[in-house]
């Protein structure tokens, strides 16, 4: 196994120092080289870095003992940086487990969430409408048409199975100050979250969400952490499918227009591993229908295919992961389910959207 240190100490050094010096057409060659090297990652009148996506695609295959970094194509060797942090913040969600995970690893521990949410022995949520207006929540229930109508809009057609006839759009704003068990007062965070229930035609549009920590960090002075909400997304739309579609059958969740970076580059990274990344990027990703992965037959075997990794890393995205813990810790709301599709697409607004399906477990 290569480290990430060895991999981070190879750049253009090292390329230069093997550059034959002394030969004047080879340095001709090389300035040659370079440019179009450089006009690869150019776009418009400035040239950019690669993106973070693109440093991390060093690793869409696990390198084997015997793999010389040597022969990697120049290109590939500076993408490692990024995912150092990446491989980092995987290793962190596993309750502060010392293990080092090889690039091999990084998307195994993504079936974390799959097995959480094809086992019966999981933690339920707790989390409800009391719980809610006591921690300084409060629901609007009289949002400008506009915002919701934005929401749909950013799916464009999508699979033509909305129906705003039966929808509930609502925005649950932290904005009261508010009193924990300790008794010590705590002010808003001035978090918001804004989605749309249909419990009728069986799905959720996440619209706009900002939990507390983002929002907290936006107020000058930001409020001190011990007096943020520990509430989550899942902790929301559990309560408003509670309360507007209770016993109803919950088949998709629409994320509309994913602007949240990392999200971002896990797709891509995921759209690289199944060889979709449209040449232009993320910019040019498909309308739809888009690009589909699932789980396949037997997701948890090792090694994964590149069509289950990419699965598995879309499904440790924040997006797709709040999803799926919607069904692990409130199945008594929505019933005990897998994911059984993710669908991306952009619209014809240009804005890029993830789609869950899922179905229940036999």
């Amino acid at each position: 196994m290569i480290s990430v240190g060895i991999l981070n100490g190879a750049g253009p050094t090292g390329a230069r120092r093997r550059l034959p010096r002394y030969r004047l057409f080879a340095l001709v060659v090389a300035i040659c080289l370079a440019v179009i090297i450089g006009s690869h990652f150019s776009h418009g009148s400035q040239a950019q870095q690669p993106s973070d996506v693109q440093k991390r695609s060093l690793f869409d295959e696990p390198l084997g003992l015997n793999d010389s970094l040597v022969s990697l194509p120049q290109e590939l060797s500076s993408r490692a940086a990024d995912n150092a942090l990446w491989t980092r913040k995987v290793a962190s969600g596993r309750s502060g487990s010392k293990q080092k995970f090889s690039p091999s690893h990084l998307l195994t521990t993504r079936t974390d969430i799959w097995c959480m949410m094809n086992s019966a022995d999981v933690k339920a949520g707790t989390v409800t409408l009391e719980t809610l207006l006591s921690s300084g929540w409060v629901e609007d229930d009289d949002m400008d048409p506009y915002i919701p109508a934005n929401y749909r809009e950013s799916l464009g057609r999508a699979d033509g199975l909305l129906n705003t006839a039966n929808e509930v759009p609502r925005s649950w704003d932290h904005s009261n100050v508010w009193t924990n068990d300790d008794g010590r007062i705590r002010q808003p965070t001035t978090a918001s979250m804004g989605n749309i229930v249909n419990g009728d035609d069986g799905y959720i549009i996440a619209g706009g969400n900002f939990g507390p920590a983002d929002a907290a960090k936006s107020i000058k002075p930001p409020p001190p952490e011990w007096m943020w909400p520990t509430t989550k997304w899942t902790d929301i739309l559990a309560v408003m499918w509670n309360q507007y579609a209770a016993g109803k059958d919950l088949k998709r969740i629409y994320r509309s227009n994913v602007i949240t970076e990392e999200t971002l580059d896990l797709m891509e990274s995921a759209l690289l591993k199944v060889k979709k990344l449209p040449s232009g990027g993320m910019k040019n990703l498909p309308l739809w229908p888009g690009v589909d992965f699932v789980p396949g037959k037997n997701p948890t075997k090792t090694p994964m295919t590149p069509a289950v990794e990419a699965f598995m890393g879309l499904l440790g995205s924040s997006h797709a992961a709040g999803s799926a813990y919607l069904f692990i810790q409130y199945r008594a709301i929505v019933g005990r389910k897998s994911v059984s599709k993710i669908k991306l697409w952009q619209s014809e607004t240009d804005k890029t959207n993830m789609l869950l399906y899922f179905e229940s477990k036999k």
